[in-house]
């Protein structure tokens, strides 16, 4: 199977839905659908999100997909960050409490506004460097 923006497949009783959102990488596909138990809750693994990029329209595609993403969360709330990269949804710190939790303790990973607040420093950072790029071009 190829998929594209808007395409979903069904595991089992989930199903994941594909975003194409491209960051560092051209083509990059983000996918959103996680459980915990018998508890729903959306999650989004943001497949491009390092700025190891170079160039103005790079940088302006990158800012597009980030905004796609806070218009999806802010929509309806995407709890859990799967980043591609373990630093970026800090996952090993959220796997070790995970690890320790307690029955009836939140999910160390559950966590709407820390993924809002996360976006919000991913299109901050974004436009510093879009500002740096385009100065670069004016030289």
């Amino acid at each position: 199977m190829v998929a594209t923006d808007g395409d979903e497949i069904v595991v089992g009783n989930t199903t994941v839905h594909f975003y194409v959102t491209p960051g560092h990488t051209p083509g990059v596909l983000s996918e959103l659908a996680v459980r915990d138990g018998e508890t729903e809750h959306r999650a989004f693994t943001f497949g491009g999100v390092g700025l190891n990029l170079e160039g103005v329209e790079r940088t302006e595609v990158y800012l597009r997909s980030v905004r796609r993403i806070q218009e999806l969360a802010q929509a309806k709330p995407i709890q859990v960050n799967l980043a591609n990269h373990p630093g970026m949804g800090r996952l090993f710190e959220r796997r070790d409490l995970l690890a320790e939790r307690a029955p009836g303790e939140p999910h160390a990973f559950v966590d709407a506004t820390g993924y809002l607040s996360w976006l919000d420093e991913l299109r901050e950072n974004g436009e510093v460097k879009l500002d740096d790029e385009r100065v670069e071009v004016g030289r």
